[in-house]
Order: structure tokens, then sequence, then C-alpha cells
């Protein structure tokens, strides 16, 4: 699930009426995205955003009849501080990508639109916040190569199943298709290859789409963290 939301009622909480709060909470068009038909009067026996945000995700577990719950925000990566004090026992999976592929990926996207600079710069705020987090908390932050998950998706997801403290089951590794909901047409963009299978022949299409320019900037800018993520492998396009 895919929910920032969270982060602004939890930096809220202590600023606005408990019922103001949970009224507007319940009307957060994501809510829509979770399937998940929630009232106000289903929050009143929470003291505060936190507890109200754990009543969300338990009528969510009852309704597709889970047991524990997560969250796949990319951009709470930027609040992992605030999320673990709200959650203490939380474990965070930290998934990396190349940046020279996150960078094209974005600056082709109709959902985020960007250039070579300013996506360059989300990377590296993105990955600092997660390198910082990790050595803060570093047994409950497990870092995954995105291209190691596409190439070889069952180990690392066996890792992730460990760092988690549940069982890996087989097929975990299969999109399942036939359970995917309808997403808004925002989502819809935004997901478009959520139900595709791992498709390694995609790791490395930034080196036919990037220009020498673009990606001469890409690596100054990311050039350390590529550098501690084993990225440091020169870009040349084929001759």
């Amino acid at each position: 699930m895919e929910s920032l939301f969270i982060v602004d009622y939890l930096r809220a909480s202590q600023n606005i009426d408990r019922r103001r709060l949970f009224a507007m909470l319940v009307r957060e068009y994501e809510l829509e995205e979770w399937g998940v038909d929630v009232r106000a009067s289903d929050l009143t026996e929470a003291g505060d955003a936190r507890e109200a945000i754990e009543k969300l995700h338990d009528l969510y577990l009852a309704k597709v009849g889970k047991t524990i719950w997560g969250q796949k925000t990319p951009r709470f990566v930027r609040y992992g501080a605030l999320l673990k004090r709200a959650w203490p026992h939380a474990k965070f999976v930290n998934v990396v990508r190349d940046p020279r592929a996150v960078v094209s990926s974005l600056i082709r996207s109709d959902v985020h639109r960007s250039n070579a600079f300013f996506a360059a710069l989300r990377w590296l705020k993105d990955v600092t916040a997660g390198f910082d987090l990790q050595d803060r908390f570093p047994d409950d932050v497990l870092l995954v190569r995105y291209e190691d998950l596409v190439r070889d998706p069952e180990p690392v997801l066996r890792k992730v199943c460990g760092h988690l403290g549940i069982e890996y089951e087989a097929g975990m590794a299969a999109p399942k298709g036939n359970e995917m909901r309808e997403y808004g047409s925002w989502y819809s963009q935004a997901h478009a290859l959520l139900d595709k299978p791992p498709d390694p022949d995609r790791i490395d299409l930034w080196r036919t789409q990037l220009s020498p320019r673009q990606l001469s900037l890409i690596e100054s800018i990311c050039g350390k963290p590529m550098e501690r993520l084993a990225m440091i492998a020169p870009s040349r396009r084929p001759r």
C-alpha cells in the first residue's frame, strides 16, 4: 500500500483536535485505494493519530485476511525517525535502484516528470536518508539492491522474510495479477507494471536512454553513495 498521508497525521497529532483530525483522516483519497469503507466512528477508541492509523490497518487486514501490515510508500524513507518513534519495533526494507535507471524512469514518467538534475538530487536525498536510518537502526533496516531482486527474486525474498520474521512462501516472487485491485487514474499510471513479472531486460535500459551528458551529471551528483552500493562501473554505450 502507498499512503504518504500517514506522515502528515503523525506530525499533526499534537496540534489538531483528535475528533477533527480523525474526521479528516477518514476522508483521505488514498483510503479509497485500500478498498476499505471507514467512518470516523470506527476510530472512537483511538487515542491519537498513531492508534487511528493502526485501526485503519486492522480494518484492512480483516478485509484481506492477513495478520501483519506494511507500507511501500517510497518517500517514507525520509521520515524513518518519525515512523520509528511511532512504531519502535518497525522493520524497514530499503530497496535501492541504480540512480541512472531511476533518473531515466523519472524523466519518462507521465506521473513524476523530472529532468536529470532534479531526479538525481531526489535519488541522492532518499538514498542518503536510507543510509542514515540504517546507520542508526542497523538491526531494523535491510538494504536490498533492486537489481538483485529482479535478477534472482527468491533468495532476496527469503532474506526479506527472515528480516521481517515471516515464513517464505513459494510463489511470493510471482505477480498475482488476478488479485490486483482497480487503481484510480493517477495510481493506474504509477503502478502500470505492478502485476507484471520482474524483467531483467529492463534493468539496463538507461544505457540507451540517457545521453553521455546526462550520465556524467548523474554520476557526479550520486557518485559517493554509488560507490557504497558498488555501482561504480563506468557507463559506456555500445559502440
